[in-house]
């Protein structure tokens, strides 16, 4: 991808050694503003960046506090040419640690200007209905929603609907380009118009607008209340986004990863009817009764289960295009054993009403 921004590299200093990249935002790029596609891919990559610049501050301190180690031991039994000598790399090291924090700064700096045109992005496009289309829009920019009724008839007996079947049973537009209207009661919640924009991703497998349905339905039947899911086995990542929203780098070597924390995660929120068998859940013969485990919402509820699926369908894209469909059937896998159990638990809470 070609960015459109400036980067520009000063020359290299005597010695032959390359300082840091330094990042200048050019103003003149605002009239060719990056898609989110692109400026969210970029934003990967400057923190994947930003991780590996922290690291190498880190090592530089370390060597600045061994060498005034040493310095403090030893300076006085030290001759003119070994003072020198010290003198001259606790120099280097400082040098080395500025330029290091400095490119780092410059790219914190970078990557807040691309969450502001991030930002104006989803604004401009109004992204809280999902999958909506342009032609739709009204003259003021903005595209109307349809009329969604805040209960929708889940049944469990009912298998996977295919695209068509979806749209009379729920309202809710469920295609593989189209992704499911949110419903209007979930409009008020901040926490909910915020994780609808989350997941307003392009996924090019038609189980991710069937599970965001669901999980719509979940909340409405829940009262989009705030309550947790078991956090014991939750991946290491999904927990720092929690505490402070940094998302990690949706790159292909984070498929394998977040493949191998979701499934560790998913078993064990298992009911104790259900069961895991090397690694997976158990097949389903039919559903139990206890569902208390997974009768979660909110925050910290299933939500945390759609941004697992929707790092690791991004994290899919990233790769190239030839591995893609390999790598599409575990995600496939993990989306359809989600809205199995999310038919049950919908199922379950409704004749408990």
């Amino acid at each position: 991808m070609e960015s459109d921004r400036k980067r520009t590299v000063p020359d290299e200093p005597e010695g032959g050694r390359p300082q840091h990249k330094r990042y200048r935002i050019d103003p003149s790029t605002d009239a060719h503003p990056k898609t989110y596609d692109e400026l969210q891919k970029e934003v990967a990559i400057l923190r994947s960046e930003a991780v590996t610049l922290r690291a190498r501050i880190k090592e530089l301190e370390a060597d600045v506090e061994r060498w005034k180690g040493r310095l403090g031991r030893s300076f006085t039994d030290m001759n003119n040419a070994e003072k020198e000598a010290i003198q001259s790399r606790t120099d280097e090291i400082h040098r080395k640690l500025q330029a290091a924090q400095a490119t780092n700064m410059s790219l914190e700096r970078h990557n807040t200007e691309l969450k502001r045109q991030n930002t104006e992005l989803l604004e401009k496009s109004n992204p809280l209905i999902l999958g909506s289309n342009p032609s739709q829009a009204t003259a003021s920019g903005t595209v109307s929603s349809p009329k969604v009724p805040d209960k929708v008839d889940t049944q469990a007996a009912r298998p996977l609907e295919s695209a068509d079947s979806n749209k009379g049973q729920h309202d809710l537009e469920v295609t593989d380009k189209a992704l499911p209207i949110p419903p209007s009661s979930g409009s008020t919640k901040k926490w909910f118009a915020e994780a609808v924009i989350y997941l307003n991703v392009q996924v090019e497998c038609h189980e991710y607008s069937g599970l965001l349905a669901r999980w719509f339905e979940l909340e409405v039947l829940l009262g989009y209340r705030g309550v947790r899911l078991n956090q014991k086995a939750m991946p290491c990542e999904l927990k720092r986004w929690y505490k402070d929203g940094r998302e990690p780098a949706l790159l292909p070597n984070f498929v394998s990863v977040i493949e191998k924390k979701f499934w560790i995660w998913w078993c064990a929120l298992q009911p104790s009817w259900r069961g895991v068998m090397e690694g997976r859940p158990a097949r389903i013969e039919s559903y139990g009764e206890r569902w208390l485990s997974l009768r979660k919402s909110g925050t910290h509820g299933w939500y945390g289960l759609m941004i697992c699926l929707k790092w690791w369908a991004m994290s899919i894209n990233a790769c190239p295009q030839d591995e893609r469909d390999a790598l599409r059937d575990g995600w496939r896998l993990a989306a359809e054993d989600l809205t199995l159990m999310l038919k049950g638990l919908l199922a379950a809470i409704e004749s408990s009403v």
